[in-house]
This record gives structure tokens, C-alpha cells and sequence, in this order.
């Protein structure tokens, strides 16, 4: 590990290693974007870059960090890899196709009970528990800014 003292403790105090999809989950606050946060000397930054940058001898510096397994709260180092920013946009759209891109964590009968759950009056914070998949997710499931095809 070669990230300094500061933020270390606060990150771990902040971080779910028992997940059964092998995830090492935030558990703070995420931001609008469904990701975790975390104040580092006055400045706040993802919580899996800062996981990236604790775990591995490279700052990352100009590059992305992104997860594999889909889950923008995940924090755990196998999970993360850096891209470049070209990189990065090909496979977030690779992501968001849904479940033929392999990464899928719903499948598209899922995505289905999600948009009628929520036409019932189910609330996306409420979907995310069940579904287990962030409020962002759901929202975009919801308006169909993901999962078009279906």
C-alpha cells in the first residue's frame, strides 16, 4: 500500500468487505453519479480511485479508473483497472448495453419488473435495496437512458 495516512482510516471505516458477489462495497454517501466519495486534505475524490492509488504504485495520474464489475460503488482492487479517456467511453458503452455485454449485474426480465415496479409507485432508493444495484441504475433503467433495447 502506498498511499500516505491521510484518508486511509476514514476510507476503511467506509468500506463493506463482505459483499457475496466478491465486491468490496462503499457504504458512504454516493454522489450524484451513484459513486463514493471520500475527503482526502481537503479535497474529495472517488473512493475507487483513492482504493486504486492505496493498492497499487501508480497514481493514475491523466487515466480513469473503472470497475469490471459494473457496481459504481466498488472499491475492491481486482475489480479496478485504469483506461485511458477513449478507452474509458468505449467500454462505459459497452456497459451500457445492457446484458449482452457480459457484465450485466440485471438481467432483462429484471429491468422489466424495475419499470413496472415503479410505475406502481416503488421508489428507485427502495429498487436499488432489492435489485441490488445503485439508485443511478435504477434511474436510468427508469427513463431509459439504459437498457434502451428492452
Amino acid at each position: 500500500m502506498t498511499k500516505g495516512s491521510a484518508g486511509v482510516g476514514r476510507f476503511w471505516k467506509r468500506v463493506n468487505r463482505n459483499d457475496p458477489g466478491g465486491c468490496w462495497l462503499w457504504t458512504g454517501k454516493p454522489d450524484a453519479r451513484g459513486q463514493g466519495r471520500l475527503w482526502v486534505l481537503g479535497k474529495s475524490q472517488p473512493a475507487h480511485r483513492f482504493s486504486w492509488e492505496l493498492h497499487h504504485d501508480d497514481k493514475a495520474t491523466g487515466r480513469l479508473v473503472l470497475q469490471r464489475c459494473g457496481n459504481s460503488l466498488c472499491v475492491m482492487p481486482k475489480h479496478l483497472f485504469l483506461a485511458g479517456t477513449s478507452e474509458g467511453a468505449g467500454y462505459k458503452y459497452a456497459k451500457a448495453r445492457g446484458e449482452r455485454a457480459g457484465k450485466a449485474k440485471l438481467t432483462e426480465e429484471q429491468v422489466l419488473k424495475i419499470r413496472s415496479a415503479s410505475k406502481e409507485g416503488a421508489s428507485q432508493v427502495e429498487l436499488a435495496g432489492v435489485f441490488k444495484v445503485t439508485r443511478q441504475a435504477i434511474a436510468m433503467i427508469v427513463h431509459r437512458e439504459s437498457w434502451k433495447h428492452i
